[in-house]
């Protein structure tokens, strides 16, 4: 009987075997790769995970529309909308139905999106929270009594609470990823290597700096008088405790165990402030203790950091010393406090290039005017900075939910050149795994007030000096041509670095680039952004990272 169990299992490994290899046959050869990318570790030996392209959008962005992007070549983590509990329960596949099954088929790690933030659920009025007494509610017991426009007294408000009851959150987790859409999907697919379960985390909670004249159990528990650091580590501790109960509940509620075992629960944001130092006032809009710089690395298994040319910040550009790229540079600092407390933390990062027709200070209207138009070239450019600075698992773009493909679909393809390119080039495929970013000697980094002691000497300047740059210190308003950095690998006298420039203004000729450690070189700058191979041994510079024509 033994020998015959060990036969029947050999056959059935065998066939399943068999079956694998006939379904990697069958996939695109991208589609293999995305699949080993997506499941790499971040400090495999390999290097660090190569990155992949993706969008938040739902709605004209089918998984029909995917799956032919990667069959055609380009680098896809795959995305689709979380279910919503009582919107989605009789559809929640839709027309992603047919693509489920091909992403099954290829064994595929996948996206869920969430357009909102699941725990505002909690002060939803047709919602069995919201009418919760004090005492049981999750939501912020006023100090003062509140008056509704019907004149009636409201005994909560509609603001989550870090000191609120814990048990709503452990139920409203449950809603979610118990919903019968969410079943569904698991249902469908319910064996996937990975997913990555993405929240819009934007609720109405209460500020730490509102405390004191908001919240009645706040100021029950620990009076007036408080100083501000206090504030924030209270207020940072309750809501690990209770978006901690809300995850732990969501994971519990999924049906299939692969899915329990392979979820990952990540949030829009979720990195830390990389307004860090910009004015004095910036830890207002922020929860850094003695601890953490952010709580979300302890709370969330992932981020989507925003790389972000807000319409509605008109001091800050593309070519600023306040912009994103100095923003990044923060962002790398708290992606390696991130690391530290999660090594496998999962890291994004979201594009958005502030274009919102018909809003005021729309960037493409504002930047229009001032001589320099929005193009696609200029985006990629603009995307590769972001990209080479942070290494990224995504690069996702972000743009609204109601802005129909075909207006941006060509600023999205510059995002998917940008990852493509750093497969298809073995250079900086080499980089990207193992190149070391290069840390000028001076911190120069504009955002420098009321920064803690403990971070006074971490350096978070990534420009290399050029010809082009403005007079040091920098203002806010100070401008840049060209924006660099370099990464490296090797030790003198080998040392071999890759510098990736960009002229966010138009392409800039004969440009000197100071390569710390070694000498200046001068290099041609372009608008799409310019790569250059260093070679400390032979002392040669070779521009690398050239699209194909027609790419």
């Amino acid at each position: 009987m033994k020998l015959l169990a060990a036969f029947c299992v050999s056959l059935f490994l065998a066939d399943w075997g068999a079956s694998v290899c006939r379904a990697d046959e069958s996939m695109p050869p991208a589609a293999k790769v995305i699949r080993s990318e997506a499941l790499r570790k971040n400090n495999s030996p390999e290097g660090r995970p190569l990155p992949l392209a993706a969008h938040w959008h739902r709605r004209y962005c089918p998984l029909s529309y995917q799956i032919d992007l990667i069959s055609k070549g380009s680098h896809l983590l795959p995305w689709l909308p979380t279910p919503v509990p009582q919107r989605d329960a009789g559809n929640a596949l839709g027309e992603n139905k047919a693509g489920l099954k091909t992403l099954r088929k290829w064994k595929m790690p996948f996206v869920l999106i969430t357009g909102g933030q699941w725990e505002a659920t909690l002060y939803d009025h047709k919602l069995k929270w919201r009418k919760l007494p004090p005492d049981k509610s999750p939501l912020v017991v006023p100090h003062e009594p509140i008056k509704g426009k019907d004149g009636k007294v409201k005994l909560t408000a509609k603001q989550l609470s870090p000191f609120g009851a814990v048990e709503p959150w452990r139920q409203v987790g449950e809603y979610w990823m118990g919903s019968p859409g969410m079943k569904a999907i698991q249902e469908a697919y319910p064996d996937p290597p990975m997913v990555i379960i993405v929240s819009n985390n934007e609720a109405h909670d209460l500020r730490w700096h509102e405390v004191g004249r908001k919240s009645k159990r706040y100021l029950d528990k620990y009076g007036k008088g408080r100083d501000n650091a206090f504030k924030r580590k209270v207020v940072a501790e309750g809501w690990i405790r209770r978006y901690g109960a809300m995850l732990t509940s969501m994971r519990g509620a999924l049906v299939k165990d692969a899915w329990r075992k392979n979820s990952r629960f990540a949030a829009y944001s979720a990195l830390g402030p990389n307004h860090l130092g910009r004015w004095s006032a910036w830890k207002t809009y922020s929860l850094i203790t003695d601890k953490y710089v952010d709580p979300g690395p302890v709370i969330w298994g992932g981020a989507v950091a925003e790389y972000y040319d807000n319409h509605w910040q008109p001091q800050k550009s593309i070519w600023g010393a306040w912009s994103c790229q100095t923003e990044a540079m923060n962002m790398v600092l708290l992606k390696t406090e991130a690391l530290k407390i999660k090594p496998e933390f999962w890291h994004e990062v979201i594009f958005w290039d502030g274009n919102l027709p018909g809003k005021q200070n729309d960037r493409y209207t504002t930047y229009t005017k001032k001589g320099f138009p929005p193009s696609p070239e200029r985006y990629r450019g603009w995307v590769q900075y972001g990209m080479w600075l942070l290494t990224p698992r995504v690069a996702r773009e972000w743009r609204s939910s109601a802005d129909k493909r075909e207006r941006w679909e060509a600023y999205f393809n510059a995002i998917i050149k940008a990852v493509d390119l750093v497969h298809s080039d073995k250079t900086l495929t080499r980089f990207w795994r193992k190149g070391k970013l290069v840390r000028p000697a001076e911190n120069l980094h504009p955002f420098k007030t009321n920064v803690p002691q403990r971070l006074k000497d971490r350096n978070r300047w990534y420009h290399l000096r050029t010809s082009l740059d403005p007079e040091y210190p920098l203002k806010l308003n100070s401008v840049f041509p060209v924006f660099t950095l370099a990464r490296v690998i090797g030790e003198k006298p080998n040392r071999q670095w890759l510098l990736y420039a960009h002229a966010p203004r138009g392409d800039k000729k004969g440009v000197e680039v100071n390569i710390p450690g070694y000498r200046k070189i001068r290099v041609n700058i372009a608008l799409s952004g310019s790569f250059y191979h260093i070679g400390e041994k032979d002392d040669e510079i070779k521009q690398v990272g050239v699209l194909n024509k027609g790419a």
